[in-house]
């Protein structure tokens, strides 16, 4: 275990609110990584380029591609856009880890 991760289980075990937090932020990167790799393997599929989905987005080609980076958090409006462009849609299920919800 790295001194990071020692930290991170010794602040949790500590902090059930900031566990709770932690996991939550955890389980948003996933979830965004996951979406924007399964873009990139469509894009790949596809044989379209990321300057292409910036062109079909309407947005610079630099900032398309750092969507493309691990910890990239676009927004809902550019996620829209990006499945739009692409003849796509979000398909809204119900959590499979019920663990990862919130109470509302």
């Amino acid at each position: 275990m790295s001194k990071l991760d020692h930290m991170i289980a010794t602040r949790k075990a500590e902090s059930p609110r900031f566990a709770d937090a932690f996991d939550r932020a955890w389980h948003e990167i996933e979830a965004t990584n996951e979406f924007m790799s399964a873009i990139a393997d469509i894009l790949e599929q596809r044989g379209l380029s990321k300057a292409e989905l910036a062109r079909r987005i309407d947005r610079n080609p630099s900032a398309v591609r750092k969507l493309f980076l691990d910890g990239a958090n676009p927004t809902l409006d550019t996620a829209l856009h990006v499945l739009h462009a692409l003849g796509l849609e979000m398909i809204v299920t119900e959590a499979v880890d019920k663990s990862a919800t919130v109470d509302a």
